[in-house]
Formats: C-alpha cells, structure tokens, sequence
C-alpha cells in the first residue's frame, strides 16, 4: 500500500510488550530445552552444574539468535540472554535452587558479569 510510509511509529510500550512477549516465550522454550537435555544426557557426578550450563548455553546461544534475534540485538543482550537461560533452567525445577544459584556464581565469575553473551 502506498500509504504504508504514514503509519504511526511503534510506541516505546509496543515494543516493550513484544521484548516482554518474546521473552517469555523464548524462556518457556529454554526451559523445555533444558528438561530434554537433562533427561537425555547423563554426566558423571563430579561434573559441576556450572560446566554443565555453561555447555548447555552454546547451541541455546545459536537457538536465540536464530529465533529470537531481537531479544539479543540490544546493549545488553549478554546479561539478559543469560537472565533467560537461568531464569529457564530455575523454572524447571530439575536442580535444587541453591544448586543453581551457586552455579550462577560460578559463571558469573568466569564470564566477568554475564555481560559477553
């Protein structure tokens, strides 16, 4: 249509909702990721949950970029692609909470913050 140009911009709380939308959705899918991935594959006992995680959020990485592209795309798309990641794997109730905030601890360390997704 050529009219098309002179629609109204997208508001700042238009695009607020769909970060909000596509947020929770990539963390119910992060969540279901997580549950396959623990009852798929089996690490030895002394293998901590952080090296576990921090395994798991390679190929999620690319799944994020790859279907939700615009949730990374901000300044801060390193801090909250792992807000996602732990928020996902918290949901899960796979690990007990204090497990997994002791591994967010330990990756927080190794990645300076969180802030170099």
């Amino acid at each position: 249509m050529m009219f098309g140009w002179f629609k109204k911009k997208k508001s700042v709380e238009d695009i607020t909702e769909v970060l909000s939308s596509q947020t929770e959705s990539c963390v119910k899918d992060i969540k279901v990721k997580w549950i396959a991935f623990n009852n798929e594959l089996a690490f030895k006992s002394d293998v901590g949950l952080d090296v576990i995680i921090d395994m798991f959020s390679q190929p999620i990485m690319q799944f994020v970029e790859t279907k939700y592209p615009l949730l990374l795309s901000s300044g801060q798309s390193g801090e909250h692609f792992w807000m996602m990641l732990f928020t996902g794997i918290l949901e899960s109730n796979t690990h007990p909470k204090a497990e997994v905030n002791m591994a967010i601890e330990k990756l927080s360390l190794k990645y300076g913050g969180m802030n170099n997704g």
